[in-house]
């Protein structure tokens, strides 16, 4: 009896001390754990804080340019889009793409960055012109060209890629940034066109005229408001009427005015005989 009395308090004291023993290298191995997250922690923030401060654009070396016989790394430093010293962590592809496209002659680019060793990567296509164009600048009428975009080309850029010839003979007067859009439409349009227009005009106030160079002469379209489509069906209509009629080809129209395609109306020229097409009044 005193014998099973003393195994039992013995029995419990090793039961404590293997309890005590397994906490014990629990909690050994958690901090082990937590000392190796610590570890790799400050190893990320060592090899990241390495990473910083070599990611850098310091000169024009680290810049690559592919693809454009225009833009140079100090055009593109003029640009006021890049820097140096820059960061390229910091530095933001889309952004600087965005810049790009509006201030440099160029039709698309990429912005790639690059480590080991640290340089940017830039995928550029230049624009092409495909009609000559004039605005209005700081010192009076500029010419220069237009891109199939509508966005506006210098004379020295297109000289420097080489002076393409332009794919129409097509002119646009008036430019403005504003215009693009009806521009775009038109570049579809008007190849489409039996009118041969010559000319895109655009007044201060943005009325559209064109100039063909059939017997039409000038047309004038307005204030575009929704109604392209419809001024220029009836431009297409009058110029049929007018072709088809051999008495009035020798006689073309000083001008025809669609701003309003339900009431249109026609300068003449003051030679005796000449009359009206159905559906139109004279001015």
């Amino acid at each position: 009896m005193s014998d099973r009395r003393k195994l039992a308090p013995t029995a419990l004291n090793r039961l404590l001390l293997e309890r005590r023993a397994l906490r014990q290298r629990r909690r050994r191995r958690q901090l082990h754990d937590i000392g190796q997250l610590l570890l790799l922690a400050l190893a990320s923030a060592a090899l990241f804080q390495v990473l910083l401060q070599n990611w850098w654009l310091r000169d024009v070396t680290q810049i690559e340019l592919i693809g454009s016989q225009l833009v140079t790394a100090e055009r593109l430093l003029d640009s006021g889009g890049l820097s140096l010293p820059t960061s390229l962590f910091t530095l933001s592809p889309p952004q600087l793409e965005q810049h790009l496209i509006e201030t440099l002659p160029l039709q698309r680019v990429r912005v790639e960055r690059l480590l080991a060793p640290a340089r940017l990567r830039l995928l550029m296509e230049d624009r092409i012109a495909v009609a000559r164009a004039e605005r209005q600048g700081p010192v009076g009428t500029e010419t220069g060209f237009l891109d199939r975009e509508g966005r506006w080309l210098s004379t020295a850029d297109h000289r420097g890629l080489g002076a393409n010839p332009l794919p129409t003979g097509l002119r646009v007067e008036g430019w403005s940034q504003r215009h693009r859009p009806l521009l775009l439409t038109l570049w579809k349009t008007l190849p489409r066109l039996d009118t041969p227009v010559a000319s895109v005009r655009f007044s201060d106030s943005g009325a559209l005229t064109l100039v063909t160079s059939g017997p039409l002469g000038m047309v004038r379209l307005g204030i575009i408001d929704h109604d392209l489509e419809r001024k220029l069906q009836a431009m297409e209509h009058l110029h049929r009427q007018l072709s088809a009629d051999r008495t009035r080809a020798a006689q073309p129209l000083t001008f025809a005015d669609l701003s309003n395609p339900d009431q249109p109306e026609l300068g003449l020229s003051s030679e005796p005989g000449t009359a009206l097409p159905t559906g139109f009044s004279q001015r």
